[in-house]
């Protein structure tokens, strides 16, 4: 404890030692005592000039303005324009700095993170949101930087533009540090530190309770959610199903126009899709009336299905089916037809364990991947692709290993199914390489109270 509070008194001198060092972003600025001669201070305190054509002043001091951009967006000060006009004591300068700026940022970011406090709570998301959208906007300065130095510059000029380049990657690799460093130590928080967690939730949640009714998210077709929806994020409560298509719009967004490093582009279905034609499946009883999928004529009755035609691209289409059994347990369903694929992906362990135990024929979930199979061959039958997998056999994962709810939590199927749809847009599989930390899912959990905040998070950046 000693100790703690000794680091936590040197991070905060630290920040201040490098507060009062530091001074505001140098402007830009002409020569005004050689006529005709320009010089501009870039922000690493390189002096880059004389400048004499309009046009060369105007391409550099753009490079320059979106630099300062660039910095105040990730949190970095600068230090006090140096005397010494020479390159290399300011990039030394900037060299030996840089580790205090990354000491002073994660301060900020750990005092926040675990101060049970939403305010200081937000401010660290904030930072960690700042420095992702700059490291997004890093190749542009990039490419202002080679823009300039392809051009018609004079050679000492490109020298000197280079040499502050490297000064600017050296605080990318500082930024990319951090963004690591800080998405590992919010899933630690959020998996192993649940009383705080709950407390930042709850927190969020009361203040939603006072204010608007509905919201509409910044999706390409706009959907509305209630506050009542919201609400169910709290801990220990079933999630919604307008929480859930909320998330299935979002990750249309985010991954239906992206193909994967296999060149299979993810599409996601809306939940209604399952209740109404998968409702024989959801209602636990064979003799209910099953709603076809296909019309007499053999058309598409599914709107849903319909608007897959247009990217059909002969099959080449992972479909996330999420639906819901009769008892209120969310899954997802996967059909992956150029792999000829059908699984279902069930947080529940005892269906598992039980599906081990029993034969191939009887399997829980075998009427559910067969109904599934035949939906995606009357597709093919209708907008091509057979001939190109006809050769492959289709292979029926009624179950499969995934991160578990542990056996008394019964209210985070939804979470988990929400997660799984996430992971399948980044990989085909759970928790693969490709899924960003925030995002990975404990082997065993009893409480997903730290992804349900995370989930809150998400949604409330993407309402307007």
């Amino acid at each position: 404890m000693v100790r703690a509070r000794t680091d936590t008194h040197h991070a905060l001198r630290t920040r201040k030692n490098i507060r009062a060092q530091a001074t505001s972003l140098p402007q830009i600025f002409s020569n005004p005592l050689i006529p005709g001669i320009n010089c501009i201070t870039f922000p690493f305190s390189t002096q880059i000039g004389p400048l004499v054509e309009p046009a060369q002043i105007a391409q550099i001091s753009e490079v320059s303005k979106s630099l300062e951009t660039w910095l105040r967006l990730a949190h970095v000060s600068l230090p006090v324009a140096s005397q010494d006009s020479s390159l290399e004591v300011a990039s030394v300068g900037w060299a030996d700095r840089l580790p205090l700026v990354a000491e002073s940022l994660s301060a900020m970011f750990l005092e926040g993170l675990y101060s049970n406090n939403l305010l200081f709570y937000q401010r660290s998301c904030s930072l960690v949101n700042d420095i992702i959208s700059a490291l997004n906007m890093a190749s542009a300065v990039r490419h202002s930087f080679s823009a300039i130095s392809t051009g018609s510059c004079l050679h000492s000029i490109v020298t000197k533009l280079g040499e502050e380049f490297v000064v600017f990657n050296q605080v990318c690799y500082m930024l990319y540090g951090l963004k690591i460093a800080w998405e590992n130590q919010f899933r630690i928080w959020r998996n192993t530190h649940n009383a705080e967690v709950v407390s930042i939730l709850k927190q969020k949640l009361d203040i939603l309770k006072t204010g608007r009714d509905n919201f509409l998210l910044r999706t390409t077709t706009p959907i509305s959610i209630t506050s009542t929806d919201l609400a169910l994020l709290a801990d220990e409560q079933r999630v919604s199903v307008g929480v859930l298509d909320a998330y299935v719009m979002i990750l249309r967004d985010r991954f239906e126009h992206i193909p994967s490093v296999e060149g299979i582009f993810t599409c996601f279905l809306p939940t209604r899709f399952s209740s109404t034609y998968l409702a024989e499946y959801q209602s636990g009883s064979r003799k209910k009336t099953l709603t076809p999928i296909f019309k007499p004529d053999d058309s598409v009755a599914s709107v849903d299905l319909r608007a897959l035609q247009n990217r059909w691209c002969r099959g080449n289409l992972r479909l996330v089916v999420p639906m819901c059994r009769h008892h209120g347990h969310w899954i997802v369903a996967v059909i992956e037809g150029a792999h000829r694929r059908v699984t279902v992906l069930d947080s529940w362990e005892q269906t598992f364990t039980d599906s081990q135990r029993q034969r191939s024929g009887n399997l829980k979930y075998e009427f559910l991947v067969q109904t599934l199979q035949n939906m995606w061959e009357g597709l093919e039958k209708l907008w091509g692709g057979r001939e190109r997998h006809e050769t492959i056999p289709w292979t029926l994962q009624p179950h499969v290993e995934v991160p578990w709810q542990d056996a008394k939590n019964f209210y985070d199927c939804g979470i988990y199914m929400i997660l799984f749809m996430i992971h399948l847009g980044y990989s085909p599989c759970i928790n693969g390489d490709n899924v960003p930390v925030r995002y990975h899912i404990p082997k065993r959990s009893s409480n997903l109270a730290g992804f349900r905040l995370l989930l809150l998070d998400e949604l409330q950046s993407d309402c307007l």
